[in-house]
């Protein structure tokens, strides 16, 4: 018998304690993925889920381990397993692919913009493509961190808790829409086969919903990517300045090419420094051609003042940014300080939370 690793073994072996959590996923993705459709799981760890997709007429895990990638390799031959960086901007698997698993991932994940984005281009655009991400119930960390501590978890180093309207929102930006989610598995043991009938009766009611273990959600690409343009064409990004002599330059030269047009605003903030002369001179400075740079001096003080003034305030030019109030599309991301002085914000936090799930960007 071939010898694996320690972490092999340690993983293979909390797979199979929690056997009732694992299998609902592999149910789960039984019902979705299409007979003889070429499968790739990212985070593929032991390859324990795409092993047992034997439907699938390719199964390939992308893993960050090479260690683990040699085991899985030793293991299942049947399976193809690569050593990589999902994530990187540059990772291409060399194929593409009618379905992408991310089981337990995104708690994991550097960026899970970059890592959604990464699915996108493993797509076959001319499949209908969809991706299953799945991810800790955030209402229950306290639970997972406890069970961790009581031996009953595996520790790990899950960094991003994140919620339903992270998840929607972050499939929006790398150009996803929602087909189906939902909360499953309250049990993540077989007990003799008691996990799985609880799991499959008694975890769907209404009352049980947000004490199930996991989220999961079904994405595929919106229609505009399907038909293979670009959503964005353009990208305008708004910089405050307020005592940022010694920063202006660093973020022209830092700043990515997010669209093929990027717009950068620098906003002055009465600055008591140098900053609207360093504004001016940079503005007028080597830049990348893609790059337009505009400047404006913020008549009041302060985020909240300027948020205020560009989504309540008159349309002026004073302010460019009051122009997005005719944009139809146009989502404002505001922490609580820099919504201070809107007038409305109980009405906006109530329109928010009355959309159904489908409206919200």
């Amino acid at each position: 018998m071939a010898a694996f690793s320690a972490a092999f073994d340690h993983r293979e072996k909390w797979i199979r304690r929690s056997g009732a959590y694992y299998g609902d996923i592999l149910r789960l993705l039984g019902f979705f993925v299409p007979e003889g459709a070429r499968v790739l799981e990212v985070g593929s760890s032991t390859g324990w889920l795409i092993r047992n997709l034997t439907h699938a007429s390719v199964r390939v895990g992308v893993e960050k381990d090479a260690t683990l990638v040699a085991d899985a390799s030793g293991a299942w031959p049947d399976v193809s397993f690569k050593s990589g960086d999902f994530e990187a901007a540059g990772f291409d698997e060399g194929g593409r692919f009618d379905f992408i698993v991310a089981s337990d991932v995104i708690p994991f994940a550097y960026d899970i913009q970059k890592l959604l984005g990464s699915c996108m281009r493993h797509l076959d655009p001319a499949s209908e493509g969809r991706v299953f991400v799945s991810c800790y119930n955030s209402y229950l960390r306290p639970v997972y961190l406890l069970a961790e501590k009581l031996g009953l978890k595996s520790k790990s180093r899950a960094e991003n808790w994140v919620t339903v309207a992270d998840i929607e929102k972050f499939a929006d930006l790398a150009g996803f829409e929602l087909v189906r989610d939902g909360f499953r598995c309250l049990v993540p043991w077989n007990l003799l086969g008691l996990g799985r009938l609880i799991n499959r009766w008694v975890s769907p009611l209404p009352i049980f919903k947000y004490l199930n273990l996991y989220y999961y959600a079904l994405l595929r690409p919106r229609a505009d990517q399907r038909a293979g343009t670009r959503r964005i064409d353009c990208v305008t990004v708004v910089v405050p300045a307020r005592n940022e002599a010694g920063n202006i330059q660093a973020a022209v030269d830092r700043l990515p090419r997010l669209a093929p047009r990027v717009e950068l605003v620098f906003v002055e903030g009465n600055s008591t420094d140098d900053t609207w002369e360093t504004i001016a001179r940079v503005s007028k400075g080597p830049r990348p051609d893609w790059m337009e740079i505009k400047t404006l001096k913020q008549p009041g003080k302060g985020k909240a003042d300027a948020m205020a003034a560009a989504i309540e305030g008159p349309v002026t030019q004073m302010v460019p940014a009051s122009a997005l109030q005719f944009h139809e599309r146009a989502c404002f991301l505001l922490d609580e300080a820099s919504a201070g002085k809107l007038q409305r914000s109980e009405y906006y936090r109530h329109v928010f939370a009355n959309k159904p799930a489908w409206q919200r960007v």
